[in-house]
């Protein structure tokens, strides 16, 4: 499953406080998962931002679903994908399965859980 906040992300305003505020570094907020799978899925959202973001928009559901997809192939299937500004969750994930963070004004939340 993917979700994406329906903000404007091809906002001029909001394009140039992301370019701005943009390191490149994805920033861990809360991290339950093993270190490798955890630096491969930072990899894996830093690439698929960085692949659908162009100058007058970032094109965050195909990015979600490139990330989605690529946690499913190495990892098997169920992952869950949620980029947005300014949203809030309560999820139910499987142990060592999440991770939570954000990529300049974007956060991400990542987890797999039992079906």
């Amino acid at each position: 499953e993917i979700m994406v906040s329906t903000l404007p992300f091809s906002d001029p305003q909001f394009l140039q406080q992301f370019n701005t505020f943009c390191s490149g570094k994805f920033i861990v907020k809360l991290v339950d998962m093993p270190e490798e799978m955890a630096s491969e899925a930072k990899e894996t959202i830093i690439t698929g931002i960085d692949k659908n973001t162009s100058e007058s928009k970032i094109d965050m559901e195909t990015a979600c679903r490139q990330i989605k997809e690529a946690m499913d192939a190495k990892y098997g299937a169920s992952w869950h994908c949620i980029i947005g500004l300014g949203f809030a969750y309560d999820i139910t994930s499987n142990k060592e399965n999440l991770l939570y963070g954000y990529l300049s004004l974007i956060h991400i939340c990542r987890c797999r859980r039992a079906i």
